[in-house]
């Protein structure tokens, strides 16, 4: 088990030391920005290994990273439709433009009803869309004598289940004051 010390500089007759342990990170703002270290770091053992990433390595990975998902997206609206007539510079300004969202299991990412706010393109996961059933009328009173049937509760059906590369809510980009016609989670 092998400890460095963290010290920061002192004024003048003061420093502050600090023991990182295993998996502890130290300096990583530089990966960001070109600034000085604002600490030294010493080992205290013979044997310290370190493992250093560079800067300009952080960013050409990070760069290539960025470059790949932006070539996935733009295959994948490509293949859309609703972008087929679009040149590829219109594409990729779309691209520039657009962000990204992260959902958890379970949460709605659109509620059939509700006025759009953009479409989405599904990168990563499923997603599954569905449709309110609306609830039946009343029937009349039966033959019986009975009240009859006071109708049936609200439910919804599957519509399907979209996989990466999918999208929805295209309606809100082509139609103004549409609203939602399915329910996506």
């Amino acid at each position: 088990r092998t400890h460095l010390a963290v010290t920061h500089p002192p004024p003048p007759a003061r420093f502050c030391r600090q023991t990182l342990k295993a998996g502890e990170v130290i300096n990583e703002g530089s990966l960001i920005c070109p600034v000085p270290a604002a600490v030294t770091l010493t080992a205290l053992e013979g044997g310290t290994t370190l493992y250093t990433l560079r800067r300009n390595t952080y960013q050409r990975v990070l760069r290539s990273h960025q470059v790949a998902m932006r070539q996935q997206t733009f295959r994948q609206l490509r293949r859309a439709a609703t972008f087929a007539s679009l040149t590829d510079d219109a594409l990729s300004k779309l691209i520039d433009v657009s962000e990204p969202r992260k959902f958890g299991a379970g949460s709605v990412i659109v509620a059939e009803g509700s006025h759009p706010d953009g479409m989405y393109l599904i990168q990563v996961g499923q997603a599954v869309v569905s449709q309110a059933i609306p609830a039946e009328p009343p029937s009349p009173r039966s033959e019986d004598g009975g009240d009859g049937d006071h109708g049936a509760s609200s439910d919804s059906k599957l519509c399907g289940i979209l996989q990466a590369g999918c999208y929805v809510g295209e309606r809100a980009l082509l139609i103004p004051g549409a609203v939602r016609t399915a329910t996506v989670v």
